[in-house]
C-alpha cells in the first residue's frame, strides 16, 4: 500500500525582493554660489560618472607681460644702500648743478709774468680752484711752479712746492734720493730764496705713478691737496685725514705701495657736510723699509671703472688704463705716507 502525502498545506517559498541603492548626495550640503540654501529645493543627485570621473590637469600659469608703470619701476635701478660703517665711500649724484670756479692756470699765469717781467717758462693748465677761493696766487710760488714744468727731464721725479708762512719749499719724490740735491739747485737758481728741498725715497715699482700725475697738465700744482693728520705712522695705525676740494665729484682714493702694488682705498672714504675725509688702517708685512707709499686722489664727475677692474694690479698696468679713462675735467692730488 502506497502513501501519498498532501502538499496542499506547505506555502510555496518566495525568494526575498532585492534591495534598493539610491545615491543621496556626494557633496556637502551647502548651498551653492547663487543659490539661496532653501531646504525645501529638490535635492538634486549628481550623475555616476562622477564616481569616475578623473581630477582635470592643473592650470599653467603665464605670467603677463608689465604695464608701463610698472615696466618703468623695474628699469629703475634699486637705490644705494649706505653701509653702516663710518669708513664707506658716500658718492654725491653725478647730476649736481655745476659751479663756474676762477681758472689757477691763469692766476698762476699772471702771477708769473709779474714776477719774471713777462718771460715766464710754461704754465701748467691746472684744474679749476675751489669756488670762493679768491685769493691771489703768490709770484714766488707761480715762478717756482713754472721751473718745476720746465724740469721734466728725470725719469721718476715728482716735486711738490709748498708755501707756507712766506716760505718756499720742496718735496722731491724719488727712485734714485742722489738725483735731489742736483735737483733742488738747478730748480733754485736765479731765484732771490732758493727754496729748501725735502728728500722723499720710492720704490722703483712706484714710478708708473709717478709718470702718470707728471703727465697731467696741473703738475705740480695739482688741484686736489691731501692734508693728513701725520705722514709718520707706526705698522697697525691708521692713515687719517682729509681731500680738500672734492666735494661735489666722485672721489677716489689709491695706494700705490712700495711693492708697485695698486689699491683702492674707496670703500674708506666718508663725505660728510662737504667735507671729504678718509680713514684707513694700515700694516706692514716684514721688517721696515726707507721708502714711502703714495696716496693719489682723483675727483671725477663720473665713477672710475678702470680703477674697479684692475685694484691689486701692479702700477705699469692699472695706470695705462686709469690714464686712457681720464679727461681733462679729473682733478689729482698727492702725497707720500711712511708706515714704519
Amino acid at each position: 500500500m502506497l502513501y501519498q502525502p498532501d502538499l496542499r498545506a506547505l506555502t510555496r517559498f518566495e525568494p526575498p525582493p532585492e534591495p534598493e541603492i539610491t545615491i543621496e548626495t556626494l557633496f556637502p550640503d551647502t548651498p551653492a554660489e547663487g543659490e539661496t540654501g532653501d531646504p525645501a529645493a529638490p535635492e538634486i543627485t549628481p550623475p555616476a560618472e562622477v564616481l569616475t570621473e578623473t581630477q582635470p590637469e592643473p592650470e599653467v600659469l603665464t605670467p603677463l607681460p608689465p604695464t608701463g608703470a610698472e615696466s618703468q619701476a623695474q628699469a629703475q635701478p634699486p637705490a644705494q644702500v649706505q653701509p653702516e660703517s663710518e669708513a664707506s665711500i658716500v658718492t654725491l649724484a653725478a647730476d649736481l648743478p655745476s659751479v663756474a670756479l676762477p681758472d689757477l692756470a691763469r692766476e698762476l699765469a699772471t702771477a708769473t709774468d709779474a714776477a719774471t717781467g713777462g718771460e715766464a717758462g710754461p704754465v701748467p693748465e691746472a684744474p679749476p680752484a675751489q669756488s670762493g677761493s679768491s685769493d691771489p696766487v703768490d709770484p714766488r710760488f707761480a715762478d717756482l711752479v713754472a721751473r718745476l714744468r720746465a724740469q721734466l727731464q728725470s725719469a721718476c721725479l715728482l716735486a711738490l712746492p709748498q708755501l707756507q708762512d712766506g716760505t718756499l719749499s720742496l718735496t722731491v719724490l724719488t727712485a734714485n734720493d742722489r738725483e735731489v740735491a742736483p735737483f733742488v739747485a738747478e730748480v733754485g737758481s736765479g731765484m732771490d730764496a732758493a727754496p729748501a728741498g725735502r728728500p722723499v725715497l720710492l720704490d722703483n715699482r712706484q714710478c708708473p705713478g709717478v709718470t702718470f700725475l707728471r703727465r697731467n697738465a696741473s703738475y705740480p700744482a695739482f688741484a686736489l691737496p691731501i692734508s693728513l693728520s701725520a705722514a709718520d705712522i707706526a705698522s697697525g695705525e691708521s692713515a687719517t685725514g682729509r681731500i680738500e676740494k672734492g666735494a661735489g665729484y666722485y672721489n677716489t682714493l689709491l695706494l700705490v705701495d712700495d711693492n708697485g702694488v695698486v689699491q683702492d682705498l674707496r670703500r674708506f672714504l666718508t663725505v660728510q657736510g662737504g667735507r671729504v675725509t678718509f680713514d684707513v688702517p694700515m700694516a706692514r708685512e716684514g721688517s721696515a723699509r726707507d721708502t714711502n707709499q703714495l696716496l693719489i686722489a682723483i675727483a671725477t664727475p663720473r665713477p672710475l671703472q678702470s680703477v674697479t677692474q684692475n685694484a691689486g694690479r701692479d702700477a705699469a698696468t692699472f695706470f695705462a688704463a686709469l690714464d686712457a679713462e681720464l679727461d681733462d675735467a679729473a682733478r689729482l692730488g698727492v702725497v707720500s705716507l711712511y708706515i714704519r
